[in-house]
């Protein structure tokens, strides 16, 4: 993620939170952000991402609607798709 910064804080960058992220370098992309708040798949296709893996550390039993493309894993499947990310660099 920290190629993604944009202007916000670095605590921030992570979770995706608005303002937080380079739109220049969120265009086009499938960004990985960790869930704290819903709404990160909003801010992500907002600038110009095309969706949104969200990391949670629960095992969420429900199903979730998103206003964009995006899905929740957890941080097993999280830290395989980081691995991937920086192995492809």
């Amino acid at each position: 993620m920290k190629d993604l910064l944009g202007n916000g804080s670095k605590l921030h960058h992570r979770f995706c939170a608005d303002g937080s992220l380079d739109p220049k370098k969120v265009k086009g992309k499938l960004v990985l952000c960790e869930l704290e708040v819903w709404g990160a798949d909003s801010v992500v296709t907002g600038i110009g991402g095309k969706g949104t893996i969200l990391e949670s550390e629960q095992y969420l039993d429900a199903a979730q609607i998103f206003m964009a493309p995006a899905t929740v894993v957890n941080a097993t499947v999280s830290d395989t798709v980081n691995n991937y990310i920086h192995s492809t660099k």
